[in-house]
């Protein structure tokens, strides 16, 4: 357990990482609430498989440089499944940093980004975001995931904190939280969600990196290392990849349930049969049936 001061707009913010659960408890101006522990931790996790895509984690990293007053940022655009998420760990990781990560979605509130209170028999607790949780941190890193599902009321709620005010306020404590030098934000995006952006907000998510579609070696390569130890079903789904491309995403959960489907089995099978499961397998992924 480590203490740590955190720099924002209370008179004090001590807070105390670790604990039994990995999170940490925050103090502020006589306020306790509760803080997330990160979803990546130099101290604690190993650094995140990340197969090709070099080139855009050495182009997160450059972004993250603080060249001005305001706090760096960068978007990762691109389909589902092409692993937006993992590269942001990535770069987190050849930082050095924590990354705390925010799920986005439509039914969002602005309490959501900030502070919320939890009701608790006659008590009331607070419990911070995983945005909150980044900017206590002398250095972190904060991942808005599907970054363009969230309303737009809660979209503008960031924008004071990317510009050189750098400060997120909770309207239900009443206090400002300040970004320190060692935040950096970054956004993941489907294409078509980039497009419908704020042109304000829009322009605090840039610079945009796009993630086109995973070269077959590297898709291979990402394949043939979570599962080298299934070699014939590896050969039928090479074949079976040639013919019928798909995400990384995509393509681990087929190898995935490919695998299940040959051990359910449960007796030797010849190429064909396990072609036809791999076939299966893909199918299912993609929701065409069998």
């Amino acid at each position: 357990m480590r203490d740590g001061k955190g720099v924002c707009g209370f008179q004090t913010a001590t807070v105390r990482f670790g604990g039994s659960n990995g999170g940490a408890s925050a103090f502020a101006d006589g306020i306790r609430f509760q803080v997330p522990r990160p979803a990546w931790d130099p101290e604690r996790d190993d650094r995140p498989r990340l197969v090709g895509q070099e080139e855009l984690v050495v182009a997160g990293v450059a972004a993250s440089e603080t060249l001005d007053d305001v706090v760096p940022r960068f978007s990762l655009v691109g389909p589902a499944g092409r692993g937006k998420s993992t590269l942001a760990l990535a770069v987190a990781a050849a930082l050095g940093r924590p990354a705390y990560v925010v799920h986005c979605n439509g039914e969002m509130e602005v309490g959501d980004l900030t502070i919320s209170g939890v009701v608790s028999g006659d008590r009331i607790g607070y419990v911070a975001s995983p945005l909150v949780a980044a900017l206590l941190r002398p250095e972190a890193v904060v991942v808005l995931e599907n970054f363009g599902e969230m309303p737009v009321l809660v979209q503008s709620k960031l924008l004071s904190l990317l510009d050189e005010h750098r400060v997120l306020t909770s309207e239900m404590l009443g206090v400002s939280l300040r970004a320190g030098r060692g935040l950096v934000v970054v956004f993941t995006m489907l294409e078509c969600s980039a497009r419908l952006l704020d042109e304000q907000v829009a322009q605090r998510t840039r610079p945009w990196f796009r993630m086109g579609p995973t070269p077959h070696d590297q898709m291979m390569r990402i394949v043939e290392e979570r599962f080298a130890e299934s070699r014939g079903v590896l050969e039928a789904f090479r074949v079976e990849y040639e013919k019928n491309p798909l995400s990384p995403r995509e393509a681990v959960g087929a190898m995935r349930l490919g695998i299940q489907l040959w051990k359910a089995a449960g007796r030797p099978m010849d190429e064909a049969a396990v072609a036809r499961i791999i076939r299966r397998a893909f199918a299912g992924m993609v929701g065409k049936g069998d």
